[in-house]
């Protein structure tokens, strides 16, 4: 069972609002999820916005952890006859995860 507030989240840029740089993390309900702003501290501003966007990735890479631990779909082939179906099927929900992190 999952304790966390349900996905998706989403990071709106604070910047658009005028604001100093961060995110406000929240989630599909319109509920808040967390408030991730830029102090003047090692992090540039790129590095708090790329950490907001990470943290608001959690439950989709929370599910892709719970797709491949319940051994479903391609997971559930023989790993030794299919290992070449499993690795791509891990790859892929990789680069998805990746592809939005890195947009």
């Amino acid at each position: 069972m999952n304790k966390h507030t349900p996905g998706p989240w989403h990071c709106t840029d604070l910047r658009t609002m005028g604001t100093a740089p961060g995110c406000d993390i929240g989630a599909a309900d319109g509920s808040n999820i967390a408030l991730v702003h830029h102090q003047a501290d090692d992090r540039t501003p790129t590095e708090t916005i790329a950490n907001a966007r990470l943290i608001a990735k959690a439950p989709e890479m929370h599910a892709a952890l719970v797709r491949i631990s319940k051994g479903e779909g391609a997971f559930n082939l023989d790993p030794l006859k299919h290992a070449g179906n499993v690795i791509e099927e891990h790859k892929d929900i990789a680069r998805a995860l990746l592809r939005e992190l890195d947009a």
